[in-house]
């Protein structure tokens, strides 16, 4: 079977109803036993420690441009740069089939935009006192100016951007405008075939125009639906007294005229609908969450946090404020222990575990279903397996005096990096590949950089391109952008198994 290329770090969650009462998380193949704060001390060599067959990282490269960094594309393939010469700017790009370099133009801004499949490209450049949008070498309409960022739709067919226009702001899309006193905020659906939008007219608050139709009511906190089947918008709530509503699909939910609505969520399967609400006048009110049109305890300011659905959409999870110091996380409406602060949680792809980031007096750790792992001075990145029997995620500690980072694994320590200056320690993920190997990329203190896998790491011949994504391949190789002094590379990582005898 042909495997697709997959960016790491995000992967295509397929769930079925399990049966799960809602509160009811069982714990299924994750260890969330004592042994999780048991350290590894094992992986100082680089060694697979994990039990698993050994592992070998090898790197072949393909050089792209002499040229050291750039903007790199979604795909890590290509990489995009401004090109100065005498006459002005312009942008040169560059991937395994060669470099092309564009118009000159008196100046470029240093903001380019690939498309989501990075086969498109979209740039602003300055023609005399206009400027002008470039997209794929097409130049567009000369305006007074271009409004970042240039907009391309999720499937990369179209493309939207904001202009100005004398006193006026102009909403261009596929190169025809629309004129507005003021506009922002341009948004396409999930599926592409939708583009929403706020204006103001003439002092004005802010309305919502989906596909060019201008909505009846003020509006803020726009969303799509993930099926974009759906979508809905609040009131804005600027002064007191003001009307509070949520108009979903063209209903409109009146929620009376005191509080305000700071939140608009839409399950994953986008069956199911959450908001969180302040109660009151005052802007240090209390914050409740009203899921399926079920209101939730109140919780005082600053109330709630982002409220995440699970995979399967079955439960709900957010931090809340306690009545007095600190907060807890709330699950299904069952509240869990009490912290000085509390960071968003995440659920499991199967949705039967959630974990999040809790700071206490000694620190911060992490609570995987209920159970504290270590403390650490932080920690972040935290990432279930595609199969949800591991998390893992990077943590920062003090150790014999030095700042360390590293990553951390159902509860082990993995190898130790130096972190005393930018560009140090844990540079990218923890991220699983759709076969569950763990990667990510470590600087040891500026003297080397490493590509882990599975605990087994090797030095890289390459600095990773700033924003290159480590791309799968195949369960066994991906492969991402990386530079030296000599120049930009496509660089190829293949994981081969080995015998103990040859490690």
């Amino acid at each position: 079977m042909k495997y697709k290329s997959f960016l790491v770090g995000f992967f295509l969650l397929i769930t079925t109803a399990s049966g799960l009462v809602a509160g009811e998380l069982p714990a299924s193949g994750l260890d969330v036993s004592g042994n999780w704060s048991e350290l590894d001390t094992k992986n100082i060599t680089g060694e697979n420690t994990s039990g698993n067959a050994f592992l070998n990282l090898v790197f072949s490269e393909q050089k792209i441009d002499e040229h050291v960094g750039g903007f790199a594309s979604p795909d890590s393939t290509r990489m995009a740069y401004l090109n100065r010469s005498e006459k002005g700017y312009s942008l040169v790009v560059a991937g395994p089939g060669g470099k092309t370099e564009g118009k000159t133009y008196e100046d470029i801004k240093n903001d380019v935009i690939f498309s989501p499949d990075s086969t498109r490209l979209a740039y602003y450049a300055r023609i005399g006192e206009k400027w002008i949008a470039v997209i794929d070498g097409s130049d567009g309409k000369q305006y007074d100016e271009i409004i970042p960022p240039i907009v391309f739709s999720p499937d990369s067919k179209k493309v939207a951007y904001l202009a100005k226009a004398g006193d006026k702001l102009a909403v261009v899309i596929g190169g025809e405008e629309k004129l507005y006193d003021n506009a922002y905020g341009l948004k396409f659906s999930p599926d592409s075939n939708h583009l929403a939008y706020y204006i103001s007219k003439g002092g004005s608050g802010s309305f919502v125009v989906l596909d060019g139709r201008e909505m009846d009511r003020l509006g803020t906190n726009f969303i799509f639906s993930p099926d974009s089947a759906r979508w809905a918008y609040s009131s804005i709530n600027a002064y007191t007294g003001d009307p509070v509503y949520i108009v979903l699909n063209n209903k409109t939910m009146d929620l009376g005229n005191d509080g305000a609505i700071y939140g608009l969520y839409f399950s994953p399967d986008s069956q199911r609908f959450a908001f969180d609400m302040r109660t009151g006048s005052s802007t240090y009110g209390s914050h409740r969450v009203v899921v399926d049109e079920v209101y939730g305890k109140e919780y005082q300011f600053p109330g709630v946090g982002k409220v995440v659905f699970s995979p399967d959409s079955r439960h709900v999870a957010y931090w809340a404020k306690s009545e007095g110091e600190g907060y807890f996380e709330v699950l299904d409406g069952i509240e869990g222990k009490n912290y000085s602060e509390v960071r968003d949680p995440i659920f499991s792809p199967d949705s039967n575990h959630t974990a999040y980031a809790a700071r206490s007096s000694d620190g911060w750790h992490v609570v995987l279903d209920g159970n504290e792992g270590i403390n650490y001075t932080d920690v972040w990145g935290l990432t279930f397996s595609p199969d949800s029997k591991h998390l893992a995620y990077a943590a920062r500690a003090s150790k014999d005096g030095k700042e360390m980072q590293f990553v951390v694994v159902d509860g082990k320590e993995e190898t130790q990096y130096l972190h005393d200056w930018y560009g140090q320690g844990i540079l990218y993920g923890p991220a699983f590949n759709p076969a569950g190997r763990l990667v990510y990329v470590a600087n040891d203190g500026g003297k080397a950089e490493f590509i882990v896998v599975d605990q087994t790491r090797k030095i890289d011949p390459w600095i990773r391109l700033d924003g290159s994504a480590l791309v799968f391949d195949s369960p066994d190789a991906f492969h991402y952008l990386g530079r030296n002094e000599t120049g930009t590379y496509l660089v190829n990582v293949s994981i081969t198994a080995q015998s103990e005898a040859e490690a």
